[in-house]
């Protein structure tokens, strides 16, 4: 696993950015990601875990409406997909989603995953990555 600058390093390994750290639902399904990806030869770059409420809003166009999302409350990760097969991508999106249900028993939020490929014609997208997400009741799937 490579990281795109220290501060992402540095919060991966439990450094905080103001009140908010990694959700360790978080850092688990990210976990599984990386390893899936590292099965098929990829060697993920994590390039953002946490940000402050002000950088959100700047990424969404700093005009004062988007002070909270995943990353502001340690609930969410970005790994580079630049030169990555798409393929490859699509396999850990795939197994993400078979593997982990972003709001079990939340009817409000059925159609929300934990792992999507994120463009950059996306708001708050600055370039193509895979976006890994988690909610406070993200769950591993159960078979049975």
């Amino acid at each position: 696993m490579l990281f795109k600058a220290e501060r992402i390093r540095a919060e991966w390994f439990g450094a905080s950015l103001g009140p908010a750290r990694i959700n360790p639902t978080m850092k688990e399904v990210a976990l599984d990601a990386i390893t899936f990806a590292e099965a098929l030869g990829w060697d993920p770059m994590l390039t953002c875990i946490l940000r402050t409420p002000a950088e959100n809003d700047v990424l969404y166009g700093g005009h004062g409406d988007h002070f909270t999302g995943v990353h502001v409350d340690g609930r969410g990760v970005d790994i580079r997909t630049v030169d990555v097969s798409p393929a490859h991508v699509a396999a850990v999106v795939a197994h993400i989603n078979q593997t982990w249900v972003y709001a079990p028993g939340d009817p409000t939020r059925v159609a929300k995953r934990c792992a999507f490929l994120e463009d950059d014609c996306n708001p708050g997208s600055s370039a193509p990555h895979l976006h890994l997400q988690v909610f406070p009741t993200t769950a591993e799937r159960t078979f049975g």
